[in-house]
Formats: C-alpha cells, structure tokens, sequence
C-alpha cells in the first residue's frame, strides 16, 4: 500500500513540521512505502517541505499556494493508494479536490467549529459559518476520515451527517519517536515548571496559571520557551519566577526541561470546545521524562496514569503533583510512558487500518 501524507500550510507551526518529519523518520524505519510532503508557502529547511512562493500580500500568497499545491496533489493522487490530507478550515480548493479526487482522506487534529467561534463573536462567527458551508462539503466528499481522538471523530461525524453515515473513520492518536531519550535529571529542591508553545491561544490557560501564580506565595519558576514576550502574560513582567527564553531548538528545551519537575500542558482546553486531546509536545515531555499537567483528557494515556495530571489551573495542585513525582528518574518516566505513545506502534496500527479500509471501497477509490 502507498501512502502520501501532505498537509498546505502558508506558514506552518515548528510543530506541524516536527510532526511530519517524525512520521517520515518513523515510517521509513518501518520500510513503508509512505511519503510525508509539507506544502508552504515559505522557504523551509526541511526534506519534507515543497515550497510554493510568490511575492505579494498575505492573501495573494494564500491563493497561490492554495492553487498551485491543490493541482499538485491532483496530479500525483493517482500514484498512491491512500492521499491523507491534513483538513483546512474553510478551502475551497480542498472541497474541488474531496469530490474529484477520491482516494483523498481528511486528517483531523482539533474541533475546527469551536475553535473558530473562539476567536470572537463576529470574526468567530463569521468563520465559523464558512467553515460550515465550505468545509462540510469537504468531509462529506472526502473517502475516510483520520482523527487524533475520539472525541474530534464524533463532531465529524455529526457534520458529514446522514450523507456520510458510511464514511470511514480511523483514530491515529499522536506519538512520539522512540529515539527521543529522556532528559537530564537536574531538578533542585525548587520546583521548576515548563512551558513550551509557538504562539498563545486562550485555551493554553496560560492567564489562569499567572493569576493562580499572583494569590501564591509558593517559591517556583516557571520556564517559557516559544515566541511569548512576558507583556503576553498579566503580571508576568514583575514576577521574577517567571523566566523567558524565547524560540529555542529541541536540543536546547532539553537542556531547560532537564530542571524542570512539571511540564505544563493546556490549563483551558474548553475555551475551543474540548475535552479531550492528546498533543505531540505531551508525548514528547514523557520521552524526556517530565511528568505533564493539562486540564483535559488525554485518551491516548490511561485515566489513573502516574505521569499525567488532568486538574484546574492551580499552582498549589501542580506543586502537589511535583512534589509526589520528583523522586521518579527521568528513565522510569519515559519507559513507563513508551507504551502508550510509541509512534512506531501507532502507526503501524494506522497502516493495518488503512489497508483493511481501502480493500472495502469500490475500485474507483484503491
């Protein structure tokens, strides 16, 4: 069975990327004969990127890489049997390419309606109803369906409806890649929290924690890797257990997580309408062998895992779960936690899963 597994990003995230390029490491170790492409419309340093770039505004560059990547994906469609194509929020061009092409299966890693309401009443609401009536199309015409979680599975099923009651649906919870080895242990007697995000959404709860951290008097620093400035943050500015280091590369979060007793998660995952996630960077922190706090569901990770606290915004809560995890090695952590995110296991399930569906469509789709 070939697979290509492409997703059309303008300017996508340090994660997206990291994502695709463990997948390829993972698949190529599994001698697959699978392809992860990133379409963008930036240069890009990556052997998965295609690049597609013309000068002009924002909007010119959208339309350009939109076109040019959908008549691409059109043209070698044929050469596979399983395109996955990481859904976009309301693209007209992947709606032409769900009905014409018909080995095309959406990836799905959010609740996209939700989501979008959150950026506000208007702009939310706004988009949220181009999504609707644009990205419904899609569901509805694509072949299948890959979710992160089970939860994201049950709203796309609800938006294809009674039109594709008989789509398939595969859940492909993120992993992380075994060569990922756990981190240094140099944690001290003061309780040290990370924080690792690109940008800073609502539902990162990052607000709540500050304020949390305000009413406390507790003695604990908090580590923010990501491109956040501390004005980003309430309070952040004058309270010195706050410490910013800006974008850095994995080997250097390494080094800053090797001190760290907690890693923190999504404190307000409700804001975009979940209650369940299971994100790469929580995967990742457990090969590292950082404990991980988030206020939400992981499915991918027993509900009484030792390694995994889901609870509110509190600093005294994450105090309480570092200190009954501090005497735990780096090296326990991470083996403990292998089992349930090992990338290698996740995707050889998706691959057999895939192959079963593909043999049950009609010859116009394999």
């Amino acid at each position: 069975m070939k697979v290509l597994h492409a997703a059309v990003s303008l300017n996508p995230s340090r994660g997206v990327v990291q994502q695709m390029e463990s997948e390829q490491q993972v698949a190529s170790s599994l001698h697959l004969d699978w392809k992860c492409q990133l379409l963008t419309g930036r240069p890009l340093e990556s052997a998965i990127a295609k690049v597609f770039y013309t000068p002009g505004s924002r909007l010119h560059k959208y339309a350009y890489l939109r076109l040019k990547a959908t008549g691409w994906l059109r043209s070698v469609s044929a050469d596979y049997d399983v395109v996955l194509l990481r859904h976009s929020v309301f693209d007209v061009f992947q709606a032409s390419l769900s009905k014409s092409v018909r080995n095309i299966w959406l990836v799905h890693h959010t609740l996209d309606l939700p989501e979008l309401q959150s950026l506000g009443p208007i702009k939310g609401t706004t988009l949220r109803f181009f999504e609707q009536l644009i990205g419904n199309s899609s569901l509805r015409y694509a072949a299948g369906h890959v979710c992160v979680t089970e939860e994201i599975a049950n709203s796309v099923r609800k938006r294809v409806g009674e039109a594709g009651h008989n789509k398939s649906i595969i859940i492909y919870p993120n992993g992380s890649s075994a060569r990922l080895k756990p981190a240094e242990d140099n944690r001290g007697s003061r309780i040290v929290l990370l924080f690792v995000a690109s940008a800073l959404p609502s539902w990162h709860g990052m607000d709540l924690l500050a304020e949390s951290l305000r009413s406390s008097s507790k003695d604990v620093e908090l580590h923010v890797v990501g491109n956040i400035l501390p004005a980003a943050i309430i309070g952040a500015e004058e309270d010195r257990r706050f410490v910013f280091h800006g974008e850095q590369s994995m080997d250097r979060v390494r080094q800053i997580g090797a001190g760290a007793h907690v890693a923190i998660s999504c404190l307000a995952l409700e804001r975009k309408g979940m209650q369940e996630a299971c994100p790469l960077k929580v995967r990742d922190y457990l090969m590292l062998g950082i404990p991980v706090y988030g206020n939400y569901r992981d499915p991918g990770l027993p509900d009484d895992f030792a390694y995994y606290r889901r609870g509110p915004a509190s600093i005294d809560a994450i105090v309480q779960f570092a200190n009954e995890t501090k005497h735990v090695g780096r090296a326990e952590i991470s083996a403990t936690s292998e089992p349930f995110i090992d990338k290698t296991k996740l995707m050889t399930s998706l691959t057999n899963s895939l192959a079963r569906h593909i043999k049950k469509l009609p010859d116009s789709f394999s």
